[in-house]
């Protein structure tokens, strides 16, 4: 599945309704549902009981309206749960405001906080929750999270020792952790770290490549009714997110008169010195996918480490840096041509390190490879903050 910007996001919802009929009102509610649907269901598996106080915090925009709907189903599950507004109730407008009488309607109450000095009053009370839901900003940020939303993204971090500390011990982002960019720049302010975040439709590119895409936690992306077909043609770029559906239409039975070259030439780029554990784990995987033919690419000094380590495994010895790690000359010299030859897919990165040669060998590899590609690891550090590049 392809990784939407911000304004390709609202292209989709906004196609969603005017070729599908879906209201913005419905996609809301799947958002919410699914939010609270994901905590509920990665929760129980680490706990027996149900959860205790629940906070959700909700800005003013639609991000908040799926807090609420969000609020609405934990309450049918959690023992308390709270809402707390930075702004006031009659500043919504729209879906989110349908959504907060609803919210009301159904008994449920609402804190206001709209000065630091409120959230100076209310945070004792917030800080003793089990868990908290993070709908604060979502994807439409612009610019730093200053003022008040900036002092709650502090504050929550320092509750939760930036998603460490064991209460509160959900952080649960709604579609975007407050604060973070979608778009793969680097945030100019705080942004909340979360344990979750649920993502709606298609994973947002700040998600996956920027600086600070690790504050996400672990990440879920759900459908809400917009058919991936409507992804895939609204979103320019080419950077995807490895889910389920993109191997679903594979076939798991073999033919009997297959042979290792039917299955494919996996070529990893992978290890240094001190890490060629990396490649020889990677080559597994590479392996036990399925491929049937798997070149690692490995800087000298751990050649004999990794070719003794399973006779399964072809090499390719690439120069390497006074550090260990794989020199820049290997794209310099022309014969990165003659390393493609035959391959059929390429993943990059484990185990590389972040030397500043080996970061730009990463790179040029990108620009100069056009067989499908798998970055990871420091493959992904080589491109922090320069998501552009991948374009």
């Amino acid at each position: 599945m392809k990784a939407l910007t911000a304004g390709e996001m609202r292209e989709v919802d906004r196609l969603t309704t005017e070729r599908l009929g879906i209201s913005t009102t419905q996609l809301m509610e799947a958002a919410g549902k699914s939010a609270a649907e994901v905590f509920l269901e990665e929760y129980g598996r680490s706990s027996t009981t149900a959860p205790g106080r629940v906070c959700v915090i909700c800005g003013k925009g639609n991000n908040g309206g799926d807090g609420l709907v969000a609020a609405r189903f934990l309450r049918e599950e959690a023992d308390r749960v709270d809402v707390y507004l930075l702004g006031n109730p009659e500043e919504l407008r729209g879906d989110a405001a349908r959504n907060l009488a609803r919210w009301t309607e159904a008994g449920g109450k609402v804190t206001s906080v709209a000065t630091e000095a409120e959230w100076e009053k209310v945070f004792p009370a917030m800080a003793s929750a089990e868990v908290i839901f993070d709908a604060l900003l979502g994807t439409g940020i612009r610019g730093v999270a200053a003022g008040l939303a900036g002092r709650v993204i502090d504050d929550v971090n320092r509750l939760s020792r930036n998603a460490t500390a064991a209460r509160p011990g959900w952080i649960v982002a709604v579609d975007m952790p407050s604060g973070l960019p979608s778009d793969g720049e680097a945030a100019e302010g705080p942004v909340v770290r979360a344990h979750l975040t649920v993502t709606f439709t298609a994973p947002k590119i700040g998600q996956l490549i920027s600086r600070d895409a690790s504050c996400c936690g672990h990440i879920v992306v759900k459908g809400i009714g917009s058919p991936e077909t409507l992804v895939e043609e609204i979103g320019k770029g080419n950077l995807r997110w490895a889910g389920p559906e993109e191997f679903a239409g594979l076939s798991m039975i073999r033919a009997v008169n297959a042979n290792k070259g039917t299955y494919g030439h996996v070529l990893l780029i992978a290890g240094s010195m001190g890490k060629s554990g990396a490649a020889i784990m990677g080559g597994q995987s590479a392996l036990r996918g399925g491929a049937g033919l798997v070149t690692l690419g490995i800087p000298t000094p751990i050649m004999a480490i990794v070719a003794g380590s399973h006779p399964e495994y072809m090499t390719e010895v690439l120069p390497a840096t006074s550090a260990g790690t794989v020199a820049a000359e290997v794209l310099n010299s022309g014969r990165w041509v003659e390393v493609l030859r035959g391959k059929t897919v390429m993943a990059i990165g484990p185990g590389l390190g972040m030397e500043q040669e080996t970061q730009e060998f990463i790179r040029g590899v990108v620009r100069a490879t056009e067989i499908p590609m798998v970055l990871d690891a420091d493959g992904l550090n080589a491109f922090a903050g320069r998501g552009a590049e991948l374009d």
